[in-house]
């Protein structure tokens, strides 16, 4: 199921990076440790996407904004551990004032 969001919203999506084989989380890593490829309705684009370690070690945010409508697949190969963290999202416009 795709999460929905409003265009032009700033999106903050968190994933943990493990270390092989284990259950320990691996800290300190930076942007050139992954790789990221979005797709719009099946179509790759290029979008910027900001990934940093949050205040949780082991933990990252992915930062991005979707401006327009349509279905996106964001993808993250972590090179660490060779795992991918993948989010899909339906962009919607947003609701006028006033209407329900």
């Amino acid at each position: 199921m795709a999460r929905e969001i409003t265009a032009g919203e700033d999106v903050v999506d968190q994933f943990p990076v493990w270390e092989p084989g284990a259950t320990e989380k691996r800290s300190g890593l930076g942007p050139s440790d992954f790789t990221v490829t979005v797709w719009r309705n099946a179509i790759p684009i290029a979008l910027a996407v900001t990934i940093a370690e949050t205040a949780i070690p082991g933990e990252y945010g992915a930062f991005f904004n979707l401006a327009l409508t349509g279905f996106y697949l964001v993808e993250i190969f972590i090179h660490y551990n060779g795992e991918v963290w993948f989010e899909v999202y339906e962009v919607r416009k947003p609701a006028l004032l006033g209407l329900v």
